[in-house]
């Protein structure tokens, strides 16, 4: 393939940063054509954390009439990389843009990866191996008009598993209030086993969600205790210890804080959430769900 697209860009006279594109056959390999852009691609990220090269940079040089510095025999690929495209928009109304006001916005995070070259740094990933590249601050709007891009997000590791689980952890970090987005979608997607295994295609998404995407099923102790730590968030920060009406997703609980822990009350079972216990397993378990906690007519929104 990269013989025919070197083939293919001097047929046309074409010098700048290009990607060719094809179409591979899962049965013996073969491939086909399918288009040129003649820029870089949205992905362009991955190619350069493996192979180490700053693609812009070179873009630049070129059309300023400067010849190239490495040739293709100077570059080994050496690690994976996966991009996410964090979007505005609604996966559970056929992915539909979400424009609006962003009310909060962070961005993923996480420890630092021992494994990261030093050169990665130079492109924009942090310690981690992480690379955000964004278009939107908190405060910001998602407009109409435009594409609802939010950021790329990409991550990188030594092997694939070891990216997949990198991107799991950015993508449960990250926080976008204000406008519905598809991160939920990303980590569900991520999950599925034929994407771990590696083996999707062209009909991945689906045949996965056949009926669509209606939210990705989460093991219920992990979700209450995210629940009852949003509780406590805002019970905390309201110095409000009286019931609280709770959503989270589709599902109205109801809950009450008593000496320091949270109390759901699911018709006459009393079930105790320890605070302590969940900010441990909050923390260290990566659990994220969205909660709207209503105490007093004002509705709060909790991501943790």
């Amino acid at each position: 393939m990269g013989e025919q697209a070197v083939a293919l860009a001097k047929k046309v006279g074409y010098f700048s940063a290009g990607t060719v594109e094809f179409l591979v056959s899962e049965a013996d390999r073969s491939f086909y054509f399918l288009e040129m852009n003649t820029r870089l691609q949205v992905e362009h990220p991955i190619t350069e954390a493996v192979s180490g090269t700053d693609l812009m940079q070179m873009m630049f040089a070129v059309a300023d009439g400067e010849k190239l510095s490495l040739r293709q025999g100077d570059i080994s690929p050496v690690g994976w990389a996966m991009e996410s495209r964090v979007y505005a928009e609604d996966p559970r109304q056929g992915f539909v843009p979400f424009p609006g006001a962003v009310r909060a916005y962070r961005e993923p995070r996480l420890g630092p990866d021992p494994d990261i070259p030093s050169s990665l740094r130079e492109l924009h990933f942090d310690h981690a191996g992480v690379r955000v590249d964004s278009g939107i601050d908190e405060g910001g709007k998602v407009q109409l008009y435009y594409d609802p891009m939010v950021s790329k997000l990409i991550c990188y590791g030594l092997d694939r598993e070891t990216t997949r689980q990198k991107m799991l952890q950015a993508l449960d970090s990250y926080v976008i209030h204000g406008v519905k987005n598809n991160l939920e979608f990303l980590r569900a997607l991520m999950s599925e086993p034929a994407f771990i295994e590696g083996k999707t295609t062209t009909a991945f998404i689906p045949q996965t969600w056949k009926n669509g995407f209606h939210g990705a099923p989460k093991e219920k102790a992990a979700q209450r205790r995210a629940e009852a730590l949003a509780v406590w968030m805002y019970a905390r920060s309201a110095g409000d210890t009286g019931p609280i009406s709770l959503r989270s997703g589709d599902v109205e609980v109801e809950a009450e804080m008593e000496a320091g822990n949270v109390i759901f009350l699911d018709g006459e079972q009393r079930q105790v959430v320890h605070i302590d216990k969940v900010q441990e397993t909050i923390c260290g378990g990566g659990v994220v769900t969205l909660v709207e906690a209503v105490v007093n007519q004002k509705l709060e929104s909790f991501q943790v």
